[in-house]
C-alpha cells in the first residue's frame, strides 16, 4: 500500500541551498529553516543591536526567515516590538528570492473533516505541495 506523504519545506529546501550557494557561513538564519530544522533559535544576535544594516558577519549574503518563529512573535506584538521591527526591516528592505509555503492547513474542524477540502489537500501534496513551516529566503543587499 503506497501513503503520500507531504515533504517538509526544510527538507524541500535543503537543495535549493546548494543550487544557490548558501551556506552556514554566508546565511543568516532562524530555527525551523534548513540549516537549524529541528529546534527554535532567533536571528535577532546576527545583527549589532538587531539592525538589519549592521550583520556581525562580513560575507553575508542570505537570511532565511520561518514562520515557526516570526509567527511566535507576531503573536504578542506589545511584548515583542523590537523583534517585529526588525523583521518588518527584512520584508521592506530584502529582495524575496524564494519561497517555500506549506499547503494550506484548515482553518477550523469542519474545513478538516470537509471531503471536499481534504480532496484538495492531498491534490495539493500529490501536485508537490508541502508541509512544514513556510520559509522565506531573502538575498542580503547592504
Amino acid at each position: 500500500m503506497y501513503f503520500a506523504k507531504a515533504i517538509d519545506t526544510r527538507n524541500a529546501s535543503v537543495d535549493y541551498t546548494s543550487e544557490i550557494g548558501a551556506t552556514k557561513e554566508n546565511t543568516s538564519y532562524e530555527g525551523y529553516t534548513p540549516f537549524n530544522p529541528t529546534g527554535p533559535a532567533t536571528i535577532f544576535d546576527a545583527f549589532e543591536g538587531g539592525d538589519i544594516n549592521k550583520p556581525k558577519n562580513p560575507d553575508l549574503k542570505y537570511i532565511i526567515l520561518s514562520s515557526s518563529m516570526y509567527d511566535r512573535f507576531y503573536a504578542e506584538p506589545d511584548e515583542y516590538g523590537g523583534q517585529i521591527a526588525f523583521y518588518d526591516a527584512v520584508k521592506a528592505n530584502m529582495p524575496v528570492i524564494k519561497e517555500f509555503k506549506p499547503a494550506a492547513a484548515p482553518e477550523n474542524a469542519i474545513d478538516f473533516v470537509n471531503i471536499g477540502n481534504s480532496l484538495t489537500e492531498i491534490i495539493r501534496f500529490i501536485n508537490g505541495g508541502y508541509s512544514g513551516p513556510h520559509l522565506i529566503f531573502y538575498q542580503y543587499s547592504y
